[in-house]
């Protein structure tokens, strides 16, 4: 048994595959590239889960990541065109778009999962039953565990932890809302329509857990 994640990037999934995998004890396979051909090419039996945020906060926090990877070279990073608002808008919508044209993928809201994690492995795992022996985990134990494995957790521009709020993240929303209006418009559209797809199951959940048939 596995259980698959990825997401757009800073979209918790870092945060998010520790949780689940500590609750479940599966193991979690947490793709890095954050590409629509990640999604094309998934032909397995197993869940893939797909965190997913607001796309104001993801987009320029996108930014700020892929202009940080840029700027110091790391992991093969040297391509100008990637750190782009274009560029990274773009991206956004062919990867929404494909998540609403194959609901195959579970969709993990940010918000929710980041307010409680605990509550969103429980509808996952009642959606896929061969997850089994889920169990609480705190979001201490979760941290603790992924700062012991990744010294750059709480880094302001590659972290992924909550943390402190890079300076220029608000200065890169304004540009989006004043120059791609219409895009964020629509990316938000389509995030909308793929959160309702996991608050259907939720409410499916909570109907399971309090014996409510209708």
């Amino acid at each position: 048994m596995k259980i698959y994640l990825d997401s757009l990037e800073r979209s918790g999934s870092t945060f998010f595959a520790f949780a689940i995998s500590m609750s479940t004890g599966i193991d979690v396979v947490r793709k890095t590239n954050h590409m629509l051909s990640t999604l094309e090419e998934y032909d397995e039996e197993y869940p893939f889960i797909v965190a997913l945020r607001d796309a104001l906060p993801s987009i320029a926090s996108s930014k700020i990541y892929r202009d940080y990877m840029y700027n110091n070279k790391l992991h093969g990073s040297h391509d100008m065109e990637s750190t782009l608002l274009e560029t990274i808008v773009g991206r956004y919508k062919e990867y929404t778009q494909y998540l609403l044209d194959n609901p195959k993928f579970f969709i993990a809201p940010f918000q929710e999962f980041t307010k409680d994690h605990n509550k969103v492995i429980s509808v996952i795992a009642y959606t896929y039953p061969s997850i089994e022996n889920v169990k609480q985990v705190t979001y201490k134990e979760i941290s603790e565990r992924a700062a012991f494995l990744i010294d750059t957790i709480y880094e302001p521009e590659i972290g992924n932890l909550p943390r402190k709020t890079n300076a220029v993240k608000n200065e890169i929303e304004d540009i989006l809302l004043k120059n791609y209006s219409e895009d964020v418009y629509i990316l938000r559209s389509n995030i909308n329509k793929l959160y309702n797809r996991y608050y259907a199951l939720e409410l499916e959940y909570n109907k399971h857990m309090t014996g409510d048939k209708k």
